[in-house]
């Protein structure tokens, strides 16, 4: 395969590089370490002074997922708009603010900003379906987006709108071109306002929310010598704050903590008031670096776990995967999990509906990766399952008719999907899970398989260390990763058990999680041609917790619809079908639980 031109494959990346002789000096993509990543100008090889990795384009291509990770459904280049927003539109909006009594009351008031603040972000005023308060976004000069505000919000999930089509980016972006070594970052324009009320000229803010941020303003962050983290002051404000500290670089970041009764920056400006910026700075002065992951004080351990249990609504739904009697079962997914059960049980549809429940249900970014499917077949299940369809259906006129709201439905949420039939060596394969983690900002990964990694001679050690790589992550970077298993051969009908796993003991060990599936075998493997399109498998499913760490085993039940690539809670007393060689058998479901076998007689 020929080699993409070095400089043009790391400008591509977004790495930016300084030339030294023949090599191209950048901050390592992997670690992120400053400056310790090297690239001939030449061939493209590299290497990471400090990781020790090195290899040439086409592998660092594979570990960083680039080319084989995707959203579920990208954005055309045509959706997303590339002129400014008009300059007339924005003088027109703040024109409207200046001269509104209630909205300029609302602003100087209640939420303490200056006059100066106000005019030189040009802040302005939308009517439509109430007022609302406009922040332009300005890059070079121009208004490259736009975020607004309710004044009076019906609710909280209505507080806010952005203008569609265009690209997030920093907000207050060109203060960065200002020769101040340091800045603040703050979550949302209304904060990054206030700071700048307090006299503050350094100022960004983010556009996404507290843990998103796109590269290109991660790339311009990492060009100060400290970048001050102003986050809100809760949980989700601090775990942004450590996302993000891990994208910039633990060195250059410092964050500042906010005192119990100010929620934000905009708390702080309206209790200190002409005071704020003498206050914050001496908040600034002893702002800390972000915590060095797994490494926690016991009393702050014991506040998280003391807040977690006073803000725990007892009525609260356990909402983790797609089935309540599933959620009821497992409470939280959490750690490294893995998932088994014989060939053609659904163990990928099982795993692949939680992907889609994270992702498109509970707004979680979440990572499919599969090394045995392209992104079009592992797309094909999704849709089929999500739509209730089957692949023959949706092939024959369904995608073709509401391909548009499909499209739709999932640029709503991030779903991603990665497929290489090259990956086989787990070191490579891990870096890659990393890099995506860091870049997209996963809250779930899902793998199929652990199976394929590393088949030869040495696959029961490649196994291993590839597993125990994998719960490193997960503790590391605090979320759960799901991966595929495969058992040793077993006898038709018996239900596996944990060392049941094929090759290797340290799967089972290192798992934190352990869930098993079953259905009952209705033909043997030589018979399945006589029932013609007759399931082999009974689509009644038992779900067996195996291995928790806080928790005992227990079992549940699920409906596999087969052909729609999805499974289903029964309901009690519900009759359903089963197909055998004697003809069709209708069975009424009673709720079976534990392992007993009677629901597969």
């Amino acid at each position: 395969m020929q080699e993409e031109n070095p400089h043009g494959f790391l400008g591509r990346i977004g790495v930016e590089y300084k030339e030294r002789g023949n090599q191209l000096i950048a901050n390592c993509p992997l670690c992120g370490k400053k400056d310790k990543f090297y690239m001939n100008s030449s061939n493209g090889a590299w290497d990471c002074k400090v990781c020790q990795e090195h290899g040439n384009i086409y592998q660092l291509r594979g570990m960083l997922a680039v080319d084989t990770i995707r959203p579920m459904a990208e954005p055309k280049p045509s959706q997303m708009k590339k002129d400014p927003v008009a300059k007339s539109i924005v003088d027109s909006m703040h024109k409207a603010l200046l001269e509104d009594k209630e909205a300029m009351e609302y602003l100087t008031e209640l939420r303490s900003y200056t006059i100066e603040a106000i005019k030189m972000m040009k802040l302005g005023l939308k009517n439509q379906n109430g007022k609302w308060i406009s922040y332009p976004w300005f890059s070079g000069g121009e208004c490259r987006g736009c975020k607004f505000r309710a004044i009076k919000p019906k609710d909280k999930d209505h507080r806010f709108q952005r203008q569609p089509g265009y690209e997030s980016i920093l907000y207050n972006v060109d203060s960065l071109n200002s020769e101040d070594d340091k800045t603040i970052l703050t979550s949302g324009e209304p904060d990054a306002v206030a700071l700048i009320s307090m006299g503050f000229k350094s100022v960004v803010a983010t556009t996404t929310g507290e843990s998103s941020m796109p590269e290109d303003s991660i790339v311009l962050l990492k060009k100060k010598k400290i970048v001050f983290l102003l986050y809100d002051n809760d949980e989700a404000g601090m775990k942004g704050c450590v996302k993000v500290a891990k994208r910039i670089g633990d060195d250059l970041v410092r964050i500042i903590k906010l005192p119990d009764e100010c929620n934000d920056a905009n708390d702080f400006l309206i209790l200190h008031q002409g005071k704020a910026r003498e206050e914050l700075e001496k908040l600034m002065r002893n702002a800390v670096q972000a915590p060095i992951p797994s490494v926690h004080r016991v009393s702050d351990v014991i506040d998280r776990i003391h807040e977690v249990n006073r803000k725990k609504d007892p009525k609260e739904k356990i909402n983790e995967t797609p089935w309540d009697n599933i959620n009821e079962m497992i409470s939280k997914l959490s750690g490294f999990v893995i998932v088994s059960a014989p060939q053609g049980t659904g163990k990928t549809t099982f795993t692949l509906n939680i992907a889609d429940h994270w992702a498109r249900i509970l707004h979680k970014p979440t990572l499919l990766y599969c090394l045995e499917m392209t992104p079009e077949e592992l797309v094909k299940k999704i849709l089929a399952a999500s739509y209730e369809k089957t692949i023959e259906e949706l092939e024959e006129r369904w995608i073709e008719e509401h391909w548009g709201n499909a499209c739709q439905d999932y640029n709503q949420c991030q779903l991603y999907i990665g497929s290489s039939f090259r990956l086989r060596k787990s070191d490579e394969i891990l870096a890659l899970l990393r890099a995506a983690i860091v870049r997209f900002e996963l809250e779930l990964v899902v793998f199929d398989n652990i199976h394929i990694i590393g088949r030869g001679r040495n696959q029961k050690d490649e196994l291993g260390t590839f597993a125990l790589g994998l719960k490193d992550m997960s503790t590391e970077f605090e979320i759960p990763i799901i991966t595929i298993a495969q058992p040793r051969k077993l006898e038709p009908g018996v239900i596996m058990t944990p060392w049941d796993i094929k090759d290797s003991n340290d799967i089972f060990s290192d798992a934190d999680q352990m869930i098993i599936l079953h259905r009952q075998q209705l033909a043997a493997e030589k018979d399945s041609a006589e029932l013609n399109d007759v399931p082999v498998m009974n689509p009644l499913t038992l779900v067996r917790l195996a291995k928790a760490r806080f928790a005992l085993p227990k079992d549940s039940w699920l409906y596999c619809e087969g052909a729609q690539h999805r499974f289903r809670e029964l309901i009690h007393g519900e009759t359903y079908e089963v197909k055998t060689k004697a003809g069709i058998k209708t069975n009424r479901w009673g709720g079976h639980m534990g392992a007993s076998a009677e629901p597969f007689e």
